[in-house]
């Protein structure tokens, strides 16, 4: 009978409660308007070219060149909402020559839209020699990056200090990697 008496209790107890609990309104229309800020990383470019490439036959050529196209900007939801984009660019040298490297940004009808240099070092006895730049693009310059549809990627080796040259047979090699960061803002209220 105790056990009884308990359970309509607390039954009671509990109905009092619900029915006497303060319930604020609910506003299911601020379900219609968010916003986030996602943060995006992506591998850009990647190669590894060794010391030979910068020889033609038995003559050294000062500059080598490459491109990659870019149809991140293909998407009208990224040009939209893109508000920020740092680059970072890694060159391990290995090679007993500096160099110049020039990163220029193009748009679809090939016209430059955003241009950039760095230097790497000279590796002393094959050791790795790192180079980072950072280049960030707010403004202005996102303006330009947006634009973008073809990064093309420049390397001018520089003149020895001895006045030696490279051959097939140069040792070393140089590593280019590039990571993006996108910062993204996805906001429905407006």
């Amino acid at each position: 009978m105790f056990k009884c008496a308990l359970k309509y209790s607390i039954l009671l107890f509990t109905g009092v409660l619900c029915l006497t609990a303060c319930v604020s309104d609910i506003d299911f229309s601020q379900s219609e308007s968010f916003a986030i800020s996602p943060i995006i990383d992506a591998s850009v470019i990647y190669f590894d070219t060794p010391a030979s490439s910068f020889v033609n036959g038995i003559t050294e050529q000062s500059i080598v060149r490459d491109s990659v196209n870019v149809d991140v900007f293909a998407d009208a939801f990224t040009v939209d909402n893109l508000t920020k984009a740092i680059f970072l660019f890694e060159v391990t040298n290995t090679i007993n020559r500096s160099f110049q490297a020039q990163v220029d940004l193009l748009d679809q009808a090939n016209v430059l839209q955003h241009s950039f240099s760095f230097s790497v070092a000279a590796s002393l006895n094959q050791e790795e020699i790192l180079a980072e730049h950072l280049e960030i693009f707010e403004n202005q310059s996102l303006q330009a990056f947006k634009q973008t549809t073809k990064l093309v990627i420049t390397l001018t080796l520089m003149p020895s200090n001895d006045g030696s040259i490279l051959t097939e047979e140069s040792p070393g090699n140089l590593k280019f990697r590039s990571k993006a960061t996108f910062y993204l803002n996805l906001d429905t209220s407006t």
